[in-house]
């Protein structure tokens, strides 16, 4: 839904890609059928965790929308890679995203406001260009100082086409 109505700051729509894959793919591919929206959505299914920073290096933004969350791997993932997040601050996420500093927190089954965050995103290319490089420093600082309980975060540098990534 948050999704669907969304454009970028030159009007043209972004496009939607969706790495991993489980029980909510046809569902989700359904929702976007019936939202007009399917032709801008790539599910790309199961890949292998090395090649993740591939599909990292294309988002511009990477959104975790959890209802709830232990750790969220991925999450940090996107961090350490200096995609700009939007999460919602459940679970372990809250360890590490400072909404406005590090990334954006979006309330939980809200999807106005994940589009709001995407747009803010979308329309603000110096808020992108500040929150990875934060995002990273701090994914990086706060894993040093939780290693015994957060242990493996591998990722690259981004550049982007892609407005979302997230794990199915």
């Amino acid at each position: 839904h948050a999704f669907a109505g969304l454009q970028r700051g030159n009007g043209a729509p972004p496009a939607l890609v969706i790495v991993g894959d489980g029980p909510e793919r046809e569902r989700l591919e359904a929702l976007g059928r019936t939202l007009g929206c399917a032709e801008r959505i790539r599910f790309i299914g199961s890949v292998p965790n090395a090649d993740i920073p591939r599909y990292l290096a294309i988002a511009d933004i990477y959104c975790r929308p959890s209802r709830s969350e232990g750790l969220g791997v991925s999450f940090l993932e996107a961090m350490a890679a200096g995609v700009p997040v939007v999460a919602t601050a459940v679970g372990g996420i809250t360890d590490f995203l400072r909404d406005g500093e590090n990334g954006l927190a979006s309330a939980v089954d809200n999807p106005q406001d994940l589009a709001a965050k995407f747009s803010q995103l979308l329309s603000d290319g110096l808020l992108r260009q500040r929150e990875p490089r934060r995002a990273g420093d701090a994914s990086q600082s706060d894993l040093s100082s939780q290693q015994s309980d957060h242990r493996r975060l591998t990722a690259e540098s981004s550049a982007g086409r892609a407005i979302a990534l997230s794990r199915v």
